[in-house]
């Protein structure tokens, strides 16, 4: 019997940035009043893949997405793209801003264990995955974790998938992510058996409800294992 693969995206899917202090962070710079999961929404909106963009088309438009979608002043938007790259460029170990794990995230991978699942984390990253993986306590429940800047290559690229599914030789792996293009559309690509949308606002709304999960923990049942 082949044991069922469940490989997770990390940041934005197990560790999600702080909202509060992210809308903190807004308020001060635009003077906008907007709620928490207002800006949570604008977060997700902005870094929703882009295929088509380069890389410097990409930070432009999740600028202007985050901040027009928080409703901020058009007249601040000469400093909208400035501001964004010190969200983007936040990730990590010791990120001010990605340092909240999921409610579900300890549970539903313990679960998953539970059922004989091995657990694979692989993220686009800056070296250091494992360390941010340990500093939230959960890097022991992984089988293998996979740094983009250890691979030398990165989502969405096909060879980033292909090491990650080659020493598993199973095509009933299954992909966990948050973002349409780079966990979904990319890893389907690759040879993914199922990938499941982790969109936890509802910004996907138009992915087929088989697809998409909005908490981790219907993980389980969206295999067919509990």
């Amino acid at each position: 019997m082949t044991t069922p693969v469940v490989v997770f995206d990390v940041g934005g899917t197990l560790i999600h940035p702080d909202f509060v202090a992210l809308r903190a962070w807004t308020v001060e710079r635009t003077v906008t009043d907007i709620s928490v999961m207002a800006v949570e929404r604008a977060f997700r909106l902005a870094i929703a893949g882009n295929v088509f963009g380069s890389p410097e088309e990409e930070s432009q438009t999740q600028a202007t997405r985050f901040f027009s979608s928080c409703n901020c002043p058009i007249g601040l938007s000469r400093h909208w793209k400035e501001w964004w790259a010190a969200v983007v460029d936040s990730g990590g170990a010791g990120s001010w801003l990605y340092r909240v794990l999921d409610a579900e995230a300890v549970v539903t991978l313990l679960r998953l264990r539970e059922l004989g699942c091995r657990l694979i984390a692989a993220s686009n990253s800056d070296g250091t995955l494992m360390a941010e993986l340990r500093s939230f306590d959960i890097c022991e429940l992984f089988d293998e974790v996979y740094d983009s800047a250890a691979l030398g290559v990165s989502k969405p690229s096909l060879e980033f998938y292909q090491r990650l599914l080659l020493p598993q030789r199973s095509g009933a792996a299954v992909h966990v992510g948050d973002d349409l293009i780079k966990d979904v559309i990319a890893a389907t690509a690759a040879g993914f058996g199922r990938v499941l949308l982790y969109d936890p606002v509802g910004i996907y709304s138009g992915v087929p409800s088989h697809v998409r999960i909005r908490q981790l923990s219907e993980i389980p049942d969206a295999m067919g294992m509990d």
